[in-house]
Order: C-alpha cells, then structure tokens, then sequence
C-alpha cells in the first residue's frame, strides 16, 4: 500500500477480499481496478465498498493515501472483532454514520486488546485525514515500534525473585 501511495496511486477499495496473505505471513493488496492517481474522484462518482469508505471518499472530496488508511482501520477493527464498525439499513444511513458517528470501542469487544493495536485502529480511522497518519510510512513505523516493545508472559512468569539490600527491607516487604 505505501508503494501504490508513492507511485502517486490511492486505491479506493482497501477491504478483506483485496487484502490477500502469502504464506511467509506478507500481505498483498489485490484488485486497483478503481484505484485512481493523482488526488482522486475526478470521476464526479463515489466509488468503492460502503462499510470501508473514508469520509472523504464518501463526499466525493480530494483524495489521498489516508483514504486508504481509514480503511485499513476499518479492516483492522473487523479482524480483531469480527465485525464491522458501521452497519446500518440503508446505504444513506451507513455513509452517514462514516461520516458523523464516533469509532466504536473496539474494546467493549475484546477487552483485552493490545494498546498499540487499538491506537493504529483509533487513529486510522478519525473523521478528518489530517487527524490520521500522514501516510503508509508513519503507520508501519508506529506499529513496528510498537511490535519491539517486551511484553512479559503472565503465564509463563510464575515466581519472581529479587535482590535487596537489607537496609532496603521495609520498603520491599510495603511493596508485597
């Protein structure tokens, strides 16, 4: 997606059937067949998948990488819950709620969400592209800063020992 971005290209349709996994675990975005260069919807028509649309692409606006972004949020949400963010009767209603409706907590569905994941979603997918991530770039950064970060086993941490000095005892046992 980053490449397509700086080959100038925005494509308009970022969802799970165009999102394809090789086996060493990369995945390769499919089907640029309504992606467009150059800043988008020239076409004077709203093209792409309802549940994925980024406000701006919904308004028929200028468009960039961040439209793709927004979407990427979305399919991040979708595989973390099993569900999309946005849903509603009527394509009116669904567009609609993309454009006015605050992101849904991913949270008060899988609690235990990571919190790297949760920001990538949360910001991925704010109303305005400026309040997103600048581009593909900043984005990969974020979350491949935030995959090094240690996070310690619950279950395989079952006993902890530590060193004091005995003039430190008080302050250790106040501790437990």
């Amino acid at each position: 997606l980053a490449y397509a971005h700086e080959s100038g290209f925005v494509h308009r349709d970022i969802k799970p059937e165009n999102a394809f996994m090789l086996t060493d675990g990369r995945v390769k975005i499919m089907d640029f067949g309504i992606a467009t260069k150059g800043g988008g919807n020239k076409e004077g028509r709203v093209l792409g998948t309802p549940y994925y649309m980024a406000p701006e692409q919904i308004c028929n606006l200028e468009l960039d990488g961040r439209c793709d972004l927004y979407a990427l949020g979305i399919l991040a949400y979708e595989l973390v819950t099993q569900e999309v963010p946005f849903d509603a009767e009527s394509i009116q209603d669904l567009f609609r709620k993309h454009i006015h409706s605050p992101m849904p907590d991913p949270r008060k569905i899988v609690p235990e969400l990571p919190e790297d994941l949760y920001e990538f979603i949360m910001t991925s997918t704010q109303k305005a592209p400026t309040d997103r991530f600048p581009d593909c770039s900043v984005a990969a950064s974020f979350l491949k800063a935030a995959s090094e970060v240690p996070v310690l086993d619950r279950f395989g941490m079952s006993t902890l020992s530590a060193t004091y000095h005995e003039s430190r005892r008080d302050e250790v046992i106040s501790i437990l």
